[in-house]
């Protein structure tokens, strides 16, 4: 069973991509933000006892690599998404720790 989020699956919230922080905040503010959204989806995920990655997981694993071809101006093949969440969520450990879904 998959993390599930009000829209579907952990994949697909993983995956959805997301705009361009707006003009009126920094960087940082917007990252902040989508960690933010990020946590609460896998903190409910964790509660129905789900293996969740960490929100650093799915920065590092899956948005990173999607934000780095849009930046460089690289193609996104379909199911570029959901291949890099599926290597995420491969990867968790079979006993999750107490606090999982956690980032650091």
């Amino acid at each position: 069973m998959h993390a599930r989020c009000a829209t579907g699956t952990a994949r697909s919230c993983c995956a959805r991509s997301s705009p361009p922080w707006p003009p009126d905040r920094e960087p940082v503010e917007y990252l902040k933000a989508r960690g933010d959204d990020l946590q609460a989806t896998l903190d409910k995920a964790a509660a129905r006892g789900e293996r969740v990655p960490t929100v650093d997981e799915v920065l590092d694993f899956v948005l990173a690599p999607l934000y780095l071809r849009v930046l460089f101006r690289r193609p996104v093949e379909p199911g570029t998404g959901a291949r890099l969440v599926e290597r995420v969520l491969t990867a968790l450990p079979a006993d999750p720790a107490p606090n999982a879904g956690r980032g650091g």
